[in-house]
């Protein structure tokens, strides 16, 4: 993995990259992800109908989150000032933005969390719709 980081333009924090990656070796050994040789080898496999259902659902966020963390420690993450500057960003997001600047940031985290669940079922009832 060393060489493939090397073409980043961003600095890349390796320490913070490493911890990530131990996060998610942990995650994808838990309950029902069975990785690499367990059941079939290089694949993974989900057998999340065996475990608690609630359990393996917050497993699967967990990953998603910490996978979204790992892009963005290699490609040096977003940055708030461009994002503002981006003309083809909406006002809304935008002074959503704003307003969570001086909030818990974990208590952002779960409200953003919260939104993106709801938007993803609006937009999969919709699309179902077609």
């Amino acid at each position: 993995m060393e060489d493939q980081l090397n073409y980043h333009v961003v600095p890349v924090n390796r320490h913070q990259i490493q911890q990530i990656e131990k996060r998610l070796t942990s995650l994808l050994n838990y309950g029902g992800f069975y990785v690499d040789g367990m059941c079939n080898p290089g694949h993974i496999t989900l057998v999340y109908e065996q475990g608690d259902l609630t359990d393996e659902i917050d497993n699967m966020r967990r990953l998603s989150a910490t996978l979204a963390e790992l892009a963005n420690a290699l490609d040096g993450g977003v940055k708030q000032d461009e994002v503002l500057a981006d003309p083809a960003i909406s006002d809304w997001f935008k002074a959503a933005l704003h307003s969570l600047e001086g909030r818990d940031p974990a208590d952002s985290l779960s409200d953003v969390d919260l939104l993106q669940r709801l938007q993803q079922q609006r937009f999969s009832e919709a699309v179902g719709n077609y």
